[in-house]
């Protein structure tokens, strides 16, 4: 995957004015707003194309949203970065730091954890302290970025196609000889390596540790590096180089358990499909 410039050198026009010197948001904003709060974003991204009466920077701040919320990465930057540069901007306070922690993710998506990291602390600086408990994911994010953002990007090298049938609630896959099962979760940003699978490739410790909640276990997590590992799914080799692989440090984990495949592996298939008919889960190089 090529690298997306966010550009994230220009000056962030992210202290809010003062009200007077605001617009206020439009009414077609509030609607489309209550939506995204509502995570309906089929409705949102069905109704933004025939929405009109949005001022220039909503209109900027809804098309990168809904960019991001669609996978499409690129086309999200330069509108988020539009609409928050833009002085008496009719958006929220709550939409400036959307914007803001979007490009975090968008950076983050993309490898350029060194943005990611600027982007997080922006976030952080003007949004922090009003933004209570809500600003520790920020953090934990931002620490993720920190932790690798001197390893390599994520590269994946694939044998050829291959279809896995699901063995209960995971699949199986093989690290050298040795049969281990993995959880697939398209929704998580990371994909995380049990300590035990770690041991068994040998992978690099990186310095420091990362943050995670809702994976289980000790939260304290440490970050790993791998280097050409091989991960056989079925009878086909797949090659992992980069960041991806987090070390999962669990004290109870299963000695077979693999771990969770996230975004950053998946994202690196030309295609996959999850049927969930039969639940097989298929992938093309």
């Amino acid at each position: 995957m090529s690298r997306i410039p966010v550009c994230l050198g220009v000056l962030f026009l992210v202290v809010i004015a003062a009200a007077s010197q605001r617009v206020p948001p439009s009414p077609s904003g509030l609607a489309l707003q209550s939506l995204l709060d509502g995570y309906d974003y089929m409705e949102f991204a069905r109704r933004l194309p025939e929405t009109r009466g949005l001022t220039p920077e909503e209109a900027l701040y809804f098309q990168g949203i809904l960019a991001y919320r669609q996978g499409r990465f690129k086309d999200a930057v330069k509108p988020l970065i539009s609409a928050v540069n833009t002085p008496g901007t009719s958006l929220t306070s709550e939409q400036v730091e959307n914007a803001l922690e979007t490009l975090g993710d968008t950076a983050t998506k993309t490898y350029q954890y060194a943005s990611s990291v600027e982007m997080y602390d922006n976030v952080d600086k003007v949004f922090g302290a009003r933004m209570g408990d809500g600003i520790r994911p920020v953090r934990e994010k931002r620490a993720i970025a920190a932790a690798l953002q001197k390893v390599p990007p994520q590269t994946v090298q694939i044998a050829g196609d291959f279809s896995l049938k699901k063995a209960g609630m995971q699949y199986p896959v093989n690290i050298g000889g040795k049969e281990f099962s993995a959880a697939l979760d398209s929704g998580a940003p990371f994909s995380l390596l049990s300590e035990s699978a770690a041991k068994e490739w040998g992978v690099n410790l990186l310095d420091g540790t990362v943050t995670f909640h809702g994976y289980g276990g000790d939260p304290f997590i440490p970050a790993y590096s791998a280097n050409r590992l091989p991960l056989w799914f079925g009878s086909v080799m797949v090659f992992l180089n980069g960041q991806h692989v987090l070390g999962e440090s669990q004290g109870g984990e299963a000695e077979n358990f693999f771990g969770l495949i996230g975004q950053d592996l998946l994202q690196q298939f030309a295609s996959y499909t999850i049927d969930f008919r039969t639940m097989r889960f298929s992938v093309s190089p």
